[in-house]
């Protein structure tokens, strides 16, 4: 990838602003832009205050993937083109993923983009004011251009979320979180979407259609 911080057993990677950058590699690039790994001690500790702020962000398996982290803001990047996702975060706190647009671009290279967010393990953020688009993350059983997995009291509010293939949100096995107030779209001529906003059921969260 381009920019990896990491922190050893016992060691602390904090106090970094990513800002004003283009970040990109080619399509068939695996890894991730910017990976961010805190150490293996169980909570979220290992990397933390950190931001992540008004970069254009591109064209590799995964734009972002953080693990093992807390404090964490994403603001106003462009993030395109994951052929996996575009951001992963998995065993995180206190999360702000605001005002960025997220998704596929205008075709400029051949081969498949899937492009959305997946939390897995996650607690105590927020996904408020994003534009995803043409987000193919999940399957026709599970998954959305939001995927919530094993996650506790996130917000996912005030989204555009358009023409996603399969959900704009899913949750499962998670609680205390609340999906609401999102514009959820599929504008194809022909819809391909399984539903707005799905789960497993599992769990006592909030759940509002978009």
């Amino acid at each position: 990838g381009e920019i990896l911080l990491e922190a050893g057993d016992g060691e602390y990677t904090r106090e970094f602003t990513i800002a004003s950058n283009t970040i990109q590699a080619t399509p068939d690039a695996k890894g991730a832009n910017i990976r961010i790994l805190g150490n293996r001690q169980g909570d979220p500790v290992g990397a933390r205050l950190i931001t992540i702020t008004g970069n254009i962000i591109g064209n590799r398996a995964r734009n972002i993937d953080i693990e093992n982290a807390s404090f964490l803001t994403l603001t106003g990047n462009i993030i395109y083109d994951g052929t996996e996702l575009n951001a992963n975060f998995k065993n995180c706190a206190n999360i702000v993923l605001s005002s960025n647009t997220i998704g596929s671009r205008e075709v400029d290279y051949t081969g498949e983009k899937i492009d959305g967010v997946r939390f897995e393990d996650c607690h105590s953020g927020m996904v408020t004011g994003n534009v995803f688009n043409d987000c193919w993350l999940g399957d026709k059983e599970s998954g959305g251009a939001v995927t919530l997995k094993g996650c506790r009291e996130i917000a996912v509010t005030n989204n555009q979320i358009l023409d996603p293939l399969h959900r704009g949100v899913w949750i499962e096995s998670s609680s205390g979180c609340r999906i609401g107030d999102n514009t959820i779209l599929d504008r194809r001529p022909r819809s391909k979407m399984v539903e707005k906003t799905g789960g497993d059921g599992k769990g006592e969260n909030r759940i509002e259609e978009g």
